[in-house]
């Protein structure tokens, strides 16, 4: 599992406050790869969460989140079987923070 902690140039809103986590989740078993990526996220507060996947020339494949959470960690599986195999980019983006990590199909 990838671990992404970004770093975000935005004021904090608060002093005590705590970017949120994401990871992807890559399925290492069975081979060849069986079409589904696993992502979770952990918000530390309540916030908006848009969630997109980017192919290399970073034309937008998939929309695949954007709603209001509360705080907590959150799981979910995205196929992606009807991709070409390739990279991909997965943006994590929240009011305070935009994430980025690569995805390989």
């Amino acid at each position: 599992m990838n671990e992404v902690r970004a770093q975000t140039n935005r004021a904090a809103p608060h002093a005590d406050w705590e970017a949120p986590r994401v990871f992807v989740e890559y399925p290492t078993v069975p081979r060849p790869f069986d079409g589904v990526v696993a992502i979770e996220y952990e918000m530390p507060a309540d916030g908006h969460v848009v969630i997109k996947l980017y192919d290399a020339l970073e034309k937008e494949v998939r929309y695949v989140l954007d709603e209001y959470k509360k705080a907590g960690r959150y799981r979910f599986s995205v196929k992606v079987a009807d991709l070409p195999r390739g990279l991909y980019y997965c943006k994590f983006a929240t009011a305070h923070l935009i994430a980025v990590t690569r995805l390989l199909v």
